[in-house]
């Protein structure tokens, strides 16, 4: 069929179902010669029913991505804050600033920077006013934090590498009692999902959850991501703070470009495949007091959350997607609901 009378979108997702890689032709090089795939066999059904199809599947996929579209303009909103109180130190620069002009911070300097940086002024009270240097470097921080080292603050728990005698595959037969569990390589961690399952019971210590914040120190070095089950490889790191913790600081601190230019200049140069766990040991980290740090996750607590339970509600729908179109495509679902 050459496509001529089909609505583009049922057509794009029709293609969406069809295994196009039986009819490689390449070797070093995968080819898929047009002259193999025009003897295809495929069934359409009358144009209407088409379109409707196709609007169904692109709702879903509209869904998708207006949710992943928010997700990134709250992950922005927490790199922003982030970036403001413990990179550009913005509340520090504004009241040293107005202190080197006017001698001191007065109730109605206090009150303009407030406004102008949109934190309260109870906040803003706990920044200080100046800054000092770190002993025996050139850096200055401000007065009462820290410079140490990043392990004193985060925790990392390393992955398991199970063997590929424990690989399994969804469908495969097992004891009802032991359930299998995704396991998530470093290249799943964009996509969140793996085509590999392991036996539950012989991982449960490397089980993570929805929640955890997971960052990737092999191969592709510096991949972080929440909204992922499953057990993950020896190249991921589960990240908390030292409270064991996983909150905005710390996925904010994972994704900055502080910590993973440091990432980067620790790791050693190889033409193989990168492995970062032991620049860790190297990086060090200017850490704020704790009550500041405190108002920071509860201020980004709501938007964390949110990106969280948009993930959830981004697996669903292409879990919906993914089972709906080959069934859709078949002829095996109609629009109606009736099966054939």
């Amino acid at each position: 069929n050459d496509f001529k009378d089909t609505y583009p979108k049922y057509a794009y997702y029709l293609l969406k179902t069809l295994d196009f890689s039986q009819y490689n032709v390449g070797s070093a090089v995968p080819t898929l010669n047009r002259n193999h795939i025009y003897p295809i066999t495929i069934m359409l059904p009358p144009p209407l029913e088409q379109k409707s199809i196709a609007e169904v599947l692109t709702s879903l996929d509209d869904k998708i991505d207006n949710l992943t579209k928010q997700n990134q303009t709250l992950e922005s909103m927490i790199q922003t804050l982030f970036k403001s109180w413990f990179i550009n130190f913005d509340p520090v620069v504004a009241k040293a600033e107005c202190k080197s002009k006017n001698g001191s911070n007065s109730q109605k300097d206090l009150d303009r920077i407030s406004k102008e940086l949109g934190i309260s002024k109870d906040i803003l009270n706990l920044f200080p006013n100046t800054f000092e240097k770190i002993p025996n470097e050139f850096e200055e921080i401000p007065k009462g934090w820290k410079k140490i080292p990043c392990l004193e603050y985060f925790k990392f728990k390393k992955g398991v590498e199970p063997g590929v005698k424990n690989y399994l595959e969804k469908e495969d037969e097992i004891d009802t009692a032991d359930q299998l569990i995704p396991f998530i390589r470093v290249g799943d961690l964009q996509k969140r999902s793996s085509e590999i399952y392991v036996k539950k019971s012989m991982f449960a210590n490397y089980i993570v959850k929805h929640d955890h914040i997971l960052i990737s120190l092999d191969g592709t070095v510096g991949i972080v991501t929440r909204g992922i089950e499953g057990v993950v490889s020896s190249g991921i790191r589960t990240v908390t703070d030292i409270q064991d913790k996983a909150t905005p600081y710390v996925y904010a601190y994972l994704k900055s470009h502080i910590f993973l230019d440091e990432l980067e200049r620790f790791t050693p140069g190889v033409t193989t495949i990168a492995h970062a766990g032991k620049a860790l040991n190297y990086i060090e980290t200017i850490t704020a007091p704790k009550d500041i740090i405190d108002h920071f996750n509860n201020i980004l607590d709501p938007c964390f959350q949110k990106i969280l339970n948009n993930l959830k509600e981004i697996d669903h729908l292409r879990e919906t997607r993914d089972y709906l179109l080959p069934k859709l495509m078949s002829g095996k679902v109609t629009i109606k609901g009736k099966t054939k």
